[in-house]
């Protein structure tokens, strides 16, 4: 199916809807493939952002939902728990040089007690970060 915009599905099939495995290309080349329930990204799946940016694992209503692996094209990767769209719960993110955060997250955000790791050694204690759009540029400044 070719909508209008450019975009595409390719895949299984119920009541006109995507439902079972397929793959959807959007306009400006992010694709998901991966489960569908009804129309919606639901279950497994893989995302890749046309800026290189990948997450897999699961989904829910279109939203990463449940345990799922994020990486960056700067070689950061996130790897943890997501609550529809957010990092939110057990989580560890490493940034590209190494350093290691290893904590609770809240909406996007580590908080509380965290580990931090470093080449220089480790650090427990609290933590809390400002909300950014990109995470891993926050945990690099």
């Amino acid at each position: 199916m070719v909508w209008k915009d450019g975009s595409r599905y390719e895949g299984d099939w119920l009541l006109n809807m995507p439902h079972g495995n397929g793959k959807y290309l959007d306009e400006t080349g992010n694709v998901y493939e991966g489960q569908w329930v009804s129309g919606h990204a639901m279950g497994q799946g893989r995302y890749h952002r046309s800026d290189g940016t990948e997450y897999v694992g699961e989904w829910k209503e279109d939203l990463t939902h449940g345990h799922g692996v994020e990486k960056w094209v700067t070689g950061a990767v996130y790897e943890g728990e997501y609550v529809y769209g957010d990092r939110h719960g057990k989580g560890r993110y490493t940034s590209a040089e190494g350093t290691v955060y290893d904590g609770e997250w809240c909406q996007n955000r580590i908080e509380g007690e965290v580990l931090r790791s470093t080449q220089r050694g480790s650090y427990v204690g609290n933590l809390q970060m400002e909300e950014r759009t990109d995470i891993h540029r926050t945990l690099e400044e």
